[in-house]
């Protein structure tokens, strides 16, 4: 039965539409199935190398990985048969062979609880030096081995072809190749070829160069190209475009015209070749001359005004007749540069007359340059200078002013006046051959001038109270009357008028003996930190006179320095602190106390050395290590410690010192737990394998949940939709 009309038209576009929405179903479902697909792999690429529980296999790579890098081989042979060490540095050197950069997870007991020689005859174990960079067989005598490893956090790239990252347009390099250090690069190509940086071509219009016709051209250039090194340039440069017979204007050819145009051009009846004045198709004159001046007038070219050789030049058209006044005469022209200014050499003129400056001598003179410059001829002029003398006492006039101050006695007063030419800017000396007299002396009684104002002995400087008639001392006594007025106060016949005190005769002392003995007083004290003791020094004042008096000084004196406080540079030991490494050293407080001086020490300590990975013994440690309660090797947590280990797990008997077990080293796979060795067979080489961590594989079971989840969703959509 057919369907007709709207309503059949409605089911049909109804069942359209559910088929459509199936496929659109069925779409989502597969996207939504291949996006988990590719979350899966990708973490399934986060891969981790694992070694479990066997030792044979860790040797077998370590000794592979040897042989190609010439490191030294574990021996597998029955003497000296070992396996590689498990310690935490050459389990690292393990994972970096392999290239990984951490070790995640490191054992030595496998399966059946072998951990340590307990017979090692002269068996070796191989661990890792790194001063050596190579492996060093150890006995293997308190040594354990490394049974079950686990590397991850692979090395990023060992070649090139690691970094592709797809794009033709990037240089991919994998630095530092194959190591924990590597890491990828993918510089920008800015170019591969010549043609990405642009297409060549012409630009702008035709130029005259040389007579030819030539234009510029672009050329572009791809330097170092494909590498990341890689950038465009382009260069511009005049390129011929036509060569021309007979001379280029204005970007073309010249091209002859009138003698090969069909007209009488010089009105004789003679057309182009029939013209005495063409000599071919390429002269452009028909006329027919017979002298220069029936071809032109020379006159300028109409170009600017130009230099060469620094004068000015203009470009003239010279005409010429060749073979005046014969039927083949014909006119010629030629452009030839012609000086029309020379604008003359460069000169200095004369020095002109001394001057001042500075207070020395100097002259000067103008220095002319000539030249030429856009066409027009220039002058320019420079002022010289040149000094001609350096002076001492200045400049004067355009001479060096010269002194002739002396200061024969060194008394800081020279013989000039203030204003004179090396003057010291202070009154002249009036006696330059007596220190002792300048104008800045005091003046004496002593007939002389001594301060050079002019007057001998001014004012009262010869009046004393041995001369001045009065009774200073009031002993009714008056000058020659005063014993204190005679040199000798026994003699009056040794009368001094010069003396000035009266009162001389009573003087209380002469000198400073007679006032006391200078020396130590009083205990040692301290001062600043340091030991002093006062020092007693007895002065006489106007000695000999009757004003004389005695005192006294009192000066605190250094006796013994202390010293200043300080530590010793060495450390007397190294400790741990807070994880980090702390020195502790002695110090010494110094100083003065009750008037001696004392040191007394102390110990201090401080941060040497802060530490990543903890601190063990006064040393940084080089990385984390798991904590382990069990001692594997004699020393590590004290020897009772270790031999107590060892005895409870029935391995060695350290109180008879004999072995428990004894172990056939031609196959190393023994169980040491029990009371018998047990020979467990060889190990499958293959055990090497590779795998995922706990997460990985908990994060792969939830994709495949979500799978089977979301196909679960779909089929039920689908079925609901049908």
């Amino acid at each position: 039965m057919r369907c007709r009309g709207v309503e059949c038209h409605m089911k049909i576009k109804s069942l359209k539409n559910t088929k459509i929405k199936k496929r659109n179903y069925l779409g989502l479902g597969l996207a939504l199935f291949m996006l988990i697909l590719l979350s899966v792999s990708l973490i399934a690429s986060q891969e981790t190398r694992l070694w479990s529980e066997n030792i044979y296999d860790i040797r077998n790579f370590v000794n592979e990985k040897a042989s190609l890098l010439g490191y030294t081989q574990v021996p597998v042979s029955f003497n000296g048969q070992g396996f590689v060490s498990n310690d935490a540095v050459t389990a690292d050197k393990v994972c970096d062979l392999a290239g990984y950069k951490t070790v995640e997870s490191r054992g030595c007991v496998n399966e059946d609880g072998k951990c340590i020689f307990t017979t090692p005859y002269n068996n070796v174990v191989g661990v890792w030096d790194v001063s050596e960079n190579d492996f060093e067989m150890v006995s293997a005598v308190g040594k354990t081995w490394l049974a079950s490893l686990t590397c991850s956090d692979p090395f990023e790239c060992f070649n090139d072809n690691d970094c592709d990252d797809s794009d033709s347009y990037t240089e991919d390099v994998c630095l530092n190749a194959g190591t924990a250090e590597s890491s990828c690069s993918n510089e920008e190509i800015v170019c591969k070829a010549d043609n990405e940086c642009g297409s060549d071509g012409y630009i702008g219009g035709n130029v005259c160069s040389s007579g030819n016709v030539y234009r510029n051209y672009r050329d572009y250039d791809c330097l170092n190209a494909g590498t990341a090194d890689s950038s465009c340039s382009s260069s511009v440069y005049l390129k011929l475009v036509d060569s021309c017979n007979y001379g280029c204007s204005n970007g073309a050819c010249v091209v002859p015209t009138k003698c090969a145009n069909g007209i009488d051009d010089d009105g004789d009846g003679l057309v182009d070749l029939d013209d005495a004045g063409c000599d071919s198709i390429f002269d452009d004159d028909e006329k027919d001359c017979y002298s220069n001046l029936d071809c032109g007038v020379d006159e300028c070219s109409g170009e600017p005004n130009f230099c060469s050789n620094g004068d000015v030049y203009q470009d003239f058209n010279f005409f010429t007749c060749n073979n005046a006044g014969f039927n083949n005469a014909f006119c010629s022209s030629v452009v030839n540069a012609q000086k029309i200014f020379e604008c003359g050499e460069d000169y200095y003129t004369s020095w002109e007359g001394n001057y001042c400056k500075d207070d020395d001598v100097y002259h000067k003179r103008n220095y002319v340059e000539k030249g030429c410059s856009i066409g027009a001829c220039f002058s320019n002029v420079f002022e010289k200078i040149e000094k001609v003398s350096e002076c001492d006492y200045g400049c004067f006039n355009g001479d060096c002013i010269e002194s002739t101050c002396e200061d024969n006695d060194i008394d800081n007063y020279d013989s000039c006046n203030p204003g004179e030419p090396g003057d010291d800017g202070k009154d002249a000396d009036c006696n330059d051959n007596d220190s002792n007299v300048n104008p800045g002396a005091l003046e004496v009684c002593n007939g002389v001038d001594d301060n050079c104002d002019g007057v001998i002995d001014e004012g009262d400087v010869c009046v004393t109270e041995c001369n001045d008639g009065v009774d200073n001392d009031n002993d009714d006594a008056v000058d020659s009357e005063d014993p204190g007025c005679w040199d000798d106060v026994e003699d009056s016949t040794s009368y001094n008028p010069d003396l000035d005190d009266e009162s001389r005769a009573g003087s209380v002392c002469c000198d400073d003996d007679d006032c006391g003995v200078e020396g130590y007083v009083g205990d040692d004290f301290c001062d600043e930190g340091n030991v002093y003791r006062n020092f007693e020094e007895f002065f006489c004042n106007n000695a000999g006179l009757g004003t004389s008096y005695c005192t006294n000084l009192l000066t605190a004196l250094l006796i013994e320095d202390c010293g200043e406080n300080y530590c010793e540079d060495d450390y007397s030991r190294e400790f741990c602190k807070n994880g980090d490494v702390y020195g502790e050293k002695t110090c010494y407080d110094t100083g003065c106390s009750d008037g001696g001086c004392f040191s007394d020490s102390f110990e201090t300590s401080e941060k040497i050395e802060n530490c990543e990975y903890g601190c063990s013994n006064g040393e940084c440690k080089e990385e984390e290590e798991d904590e382990d309660d069990s001692c594997t090797v004699p020393g590590e947590c004290g020897n009772e410690e270790f031999q107590r280990d060892f005895e409870d797990s029935g391995i060695y008997d350290y109180n008879s010192d004999r072995e428990v077990l004894d172990i056939d080293y031609n196959n190393v796979n023994y169980d040491l737990t029990g009371d018998s060795v047990q020979n467990l067979g060889s190990v499958d080489e293959s055990g090497s394998e590779k795998g995922f961590d706990s997460f990985t594989i908990v994060i792969f079971i939830l994709m495949i949940l979500i799978v089977v989840l979301v196909i679960s969703i779909i089929i039920a959509i689908l079925f609901r939709a049908g």
